[in-house]
């Protein structure tokens, strides 16, 4: 896989736009705070997918962080069983 971008403690791979592979350095975090596979969904329009997201049950772990000079836009988020998931709207061209 080409690789993306990378820095301290963490890796970004190609998989596709605007699809990626992270792998990611544990942190105090609470998105990153244990070893676990975490899945990611691409978004249209990252707000309105976050509010629809708190309506259908899911618990906010962060803001929406990110700006246009980063790629992008995302925040993390519980399920109902503990399950840590991040949804992303992508800016910018698509990577080649």
């Amino acid at each position: 896989m080409k690789q993306l971008d990378a820095g301290d403690g963490w890796v970004q791979f190609d998989m596709g736009w605007p699809n990626m592979l992270e792998v990611i350095q544990r942190t105090d975090d609470p998105q990153y705070d244990r070893v676990r596979f975490q899945t990611g969904f691409a978004v249209d329009d990252i707000r309105a997918a976050r509010q629809a997201m708190i309506e259908r049950g899911a618990t906010p772990l962060t803001e929406i962080e990110g700006d246009a000079a980063s790629g992008g836009y995302w925040c993390y988020f519980t399920d109902p069983e503990g399950n840590v998931f991040e949804i992303s709207q992508r800016s910018g061209d698509p990577w080649s």
